[in-house]
């Protein structure tokens, strides 16, 4: 019986504390399925102003990162490792793939189904209606992932010494925030900040 976990997400993008919470799925199960969602369509603000909803892997007014993408930047940092599968699409496609059976694409027979999120309980408790869709086949169970990694002494004390770039920011600043690493790339791409660029190796292995 496959042992198979389901990652689900935007990944907007991809940085260490994702690469930790698959590494750590890597390390106890027989198989990792990522799902990685497309960014929402760009729309036009009152303002002139393109963005897509929630701002989804947006880094300007212009350009997003793609599932592809997101995908691509994954395997730079894990490289290629067999246990682990990369699909298109977020929480709608994983459910759909508990669902399936085998010959469309869906999981194993009489697999054990890992779903991981993170473990602050808005995203436990989201995933819980999961098990309404699944095959009689499959035993589900959840894996509440640590989201608890903090950023170094270096990038704390960087931030300290530019006050200006720390307002832009998550207040949880220690943290590590996908919007985080999406701003800092904007500084540097759109106003040169070579210290945002800085910031933002913080963010990669």
């Amino acid at each position: 019986m496959a042992d198979i976990a389901i990652l689900p997400g935007s990944f907007k993008p991809p940085h260490l504390g994702h690469l930790k919470v698959l590494n750590n799925l890597i390390s106890k199960h027989d198989k990792v399925v990522v799902f990685v969602g497309d960014p929402k369509p760009l729309t036009l603000r009152r303002d002139g102003k393109r963005r897509s909803k929630e701002g989804i892997r947006t880094f300007d007014t212009h350009t997003q990162l793609t599932a592809d993408a997101a995908i691509d930047i994954f395997k730079l940092y894990i490289g290629n490792n067999e246990k682990v599968e990369f699909r298109k699409g977020s929480m709608r496609e994983s459910i759909q793939y508990l669902g399936r059976s085998p010959e469309d694409g869906g999981v194993p027979l009489n697999s054990t189904a890992v779903v991981a999120c993170g473990d602050k309980e808005e995203d436990t408790s989201r995933f819980k209606w999961y098990k309404q869709y699944k095959r009689e086949d499959v035993e589900l169970k959840f894996d509440a992932c640590p989201t608890d990694m903090k950023h170094g002494e270096e990038y704390l004390n960087l931030l300290k010494q530019n006050p200006e770039i720390r307002q832009r920011l998550n207040k949880n600043f220690k943290d590590f925030h996908a919007s985080d690493f999406r701003e800092l790339l904007r500084m540097y791409a759109e106003e040169g900040d070579e210290v945002a660029l800085q910031l933002a190796q913080d963010f990669v292995p």
